[in-house]
């Protein structure tokens, strides 16, 4: 009876496999690939953001269990009586921890799946996906969900693996109870870390939606919610592992939050103790006194429960969460200091290249004209009265340019006219006589200008 019992439930393992490794075959090439081909085509049907976000880590998953498949069907292909089981789901019970992965990210698959749905050309390839015959008229929505049921449907089969194996007399007794301790931990590791995930995206709405309460530290999660009343008003209580946040529903014009924060403290400074009625507590910080009334009294024990439990447990929080808050205080600081040393050390690096690109010429202009000017006035100011000498000195150096320059004049000009038509011998004749007056006037000034060196 043990023996047929035992080869049953081995060969529903192995079909169970064969079936979930060829769903998630059919989910990659079937409804993953022609996705991904149409980006590469430049003809997306959605963004390759929201093919991540539906697919998550699904791939490696496949990976993974082709390899465990491969080991189930040699272990049944030469199976008898002896045949071990348990060292192939021990020897992938660390990668079966990716299923943390997917696990978190299922609720994001829907809500894109959801989103991708309202796309222009998703019905067409929609219709063409699920019409494939290995679809089997099988929707995407029900084959993701498979991923998920995985690890829950492994513990169900090793458990009626171990009572058909045969009691303490097979070899693979202790090793499929060993086996089927190290699924469970998986299991549960996978379930808290979602619940982790989960917990801490609500941790991060009550921030968002509160006023100035930095709530977002590692390791804080939210233990209850409740809607108490304070003074008539509907207030929310949200008790975290080592926080109390009181705060009531407005409307802020200001910014985007919801809630405004009417009390809020580490729990290790915080007292609670029975109100004057059976509902009330009583919250006392320092000189703060604060009375909330819950709806009734067995959610507020409860709550009180709660409350104490989580603050036995939560002192040193308040100096780790002082310590970390100097130490990015001290980060933002060096961070400071060393941004006014970088740009001190940019501009002049700035700066030297237009000096030497824009203005040269006008550096190389300005001087020489300031420059004229000086020689002039160094002559004018620093220059002794002339000597007899220099004068006769001068006066003849004077005469000579002045010579040379007369003698230069129309041996210029009668290289460079041209011969002269007869449109331009009128104007050159009348030129000429400008010409000669010209010399005439020279040759006066000259004369006189000889007649006062002799004087």
């Amino acid at each position: 009876k043990y023996k047929a019992a035992r080869v049953h439930i081995v060969k529903e393992i192995l079909e169970t496999e064969e079936t979930y490794v060829e769903g998630l075959n059919i989910v990659v090439e079937v409804w993953m690939q022609p996705l991904l081909d149409a980006i590469e085509k430049n003809s997306p049907i959605v963004k390759q953001s929201a093919i991540t976000t539906i697919f998550s880590n699904l791939p490696d998953l496949l990976i993974l269990h082709e390899k465990i498949l491969a080991n189930l069907r040699q272990r049944v292909n030469a199976w008898d009586n002896k045949t071990m089981l348990s060292d192939v789901f021990a020897a992938n019970v660390g990668a079966l921890k990716m299923y943390t992965t997917y696990v978190n990210n299922y609720d994001k698959s829907l809500t894109a799946l959801q989103k991708a749905s309202g796309g222009r050309r998703w019905p067409k390839y929609y219709e063409i996906c699920k019409n494939n015959p290995r679809c089997k008229k099988q929707d995407l929505a029900g084959l993701l969900i498979t991923p998920v049921q995985r690890l829950p449907r492994y513990r169900l089969l090793l458990e009626s693996l171990i009572k058909k194996t045969g009691g303490l007399k097979h070899k693979d007794y202790y090793p499929l109870i060993a086996a089927l301790e190290e699924i469970k931990k998986v299991n549960t590791y996978v379930n808290d870390q979602k619940r982790v995930a989960e917990n801490m995206q609500r941790v991060m709405e009550i921030q968002l939606a509160t006023s100035a309460v930095d709530l977002f530290v590692k390791g804080r999660l939210v233990i209850s919610e409740h809607s108490v009343s304070r003074n008539g008003n509907s207030i929310n209580c949200y008790l975290f592992t080592d926080y109390l946040l009181l705060a009531e529903k407005k409307l802020l014009k200001i910014s985007k939050q919801s809630q405004l924060v009417i009390w809020a403290g580490f729990l290790e400074d915080v007292k609670a103790t029975d109100g004057k009625n059976n509902k009330a507590v009583n919250l006392k910080a320092k000189s703060k006194v604060l009375t909330i009334e819950f709806e009734t009294s067995e959610v507020k024990d409860k709550w009180l429960g709660q409350f104490h439990v989580a603050r036995s447990k939560s002192f040193g929080a308040k100096k780790m969460f002082e310590a970390m808050k100097k130490k990015q205080l001290l980060e933002k600081e060096n961070s400071l200091r060393s941004l006014p040393d970088s740009k001190h050390s940019k501009k002049p690096n700035n700066k030297k290249p237009t000096k030497v690109s824009t203005p040269p010429k006008k550096k190389t202009q300005d001087p020489k004209a300031s420059n004229k000017p000086k020689k002039k006035e160094v002559k004018k100011k620093q220059a002794p009265p002339p000597t007899k000498s220099q004068e006769k000195t001068s006066s003849t150096s004077n005469q000579k340019s002045r010579k040379n320059k007369l003698h230069l004049q129309p041996k210029v000009k009668k290289k460079q006219a041209p011969p002269p038509t007869k449109s331009q011998e009128k104007t050159s004749s009348t030129s000429n006589q400008k010409y000669k007056k010209q010399v005439t006037t020279k040759e006066r000034r000259k004369e006189a200008f000889n007649t006062k060196e002799k004087e």
